[in-house]
């Protein structure tokens, strides 16, 4: 693959990955993270100023955006559950062996702005790996995804000026609890959004 467009990604569009860096000790490190193009060749990402993902960025300047589409990969990274990985092609960075393709990139400008978030422009050096088999569309994956996602933001605003925020994803996480319990009976989407939703109650909570 030459360019970011022919893995599938569209112009303008934030699409959820799962970053790989190496810190200090040269330990992998993956974050579950929305990466978006503009031009097919440059990675932009938005990486929280106090995460391990921008500390490495800064260090090591390299990083492999992995593309997935299993929600049980991307619980294991929020949840810090072991996972495969291996050096990558052409970059000082860990990639992920549960992918299904990877993009090796370099750090070429961080932009540091007011908020708790910095922006990653990262100029892509390598595409490979293969495109997954079409398969039918889940709610339930989609249910996963998104609980992953606010927990995450949980996590960031919970017992901060932002907790009122923190326990309106708790709501909107108990929503898509709901739904998947509609539309799944798969044993791997319960007790994963089990997890998700006593992990997001326990922080907006305290307990």
């Amino acid at each position: 693959m030459k360019n970011l467009f022919e893995a599938g990604f569209e112009a303008g569009v934030w699409f959820e990955t799962i970053v790989s860096t190496y810190c200090e000790n040269k330990e992998p490190h993956a974050a579950a993270m929305g990466c978006m193009t503009h031009d097919g060749s440059t990675i932009i990402l938005k990486p929280f100023i106090n995460t391990n993902t921008y500390r490495n960025l800064v260090r090591h300047q390299s990083l492999v955006v992995n593309l997935c589409h299993d929600p049980a990969v991307f619980f294991k990274v929020v949840f810090e559950e072991p996972l495969s990985y291996e050096e990558a092609e052409k970059v000082n960075a860990p990639r992920l062996l549960e992918a299904y393709a990877w993009v090796d990139a370099v750090l070429s400008e961080l932009i540091q702005n007011d908020g708790p978030r910095a922006e990653a422009l990262c100029k892509v050096v390598l595409i490979y790996g293969q495109l997954e088999r079409a398969k039918p569309y889940s709610r339930a994956e989609h249910a996963l995804m998104e609980s992953l996602i606010h927990y995450t933001r949980i996590k960031a605003f919970a017992k901060t000026e932002k907790h009122d925020e923190a326990v309106a994803l708790c709501e909107r996480i108990k929503y898509y609890e709901g739904l998947l319990n509609r539309v799944s009976s798969k044993s791997s989407h319960l007790s994963m959004m089990k997890r998700i939703m006593s992990e997001s109650r326990k922080l907006v909570e305290g307990t």
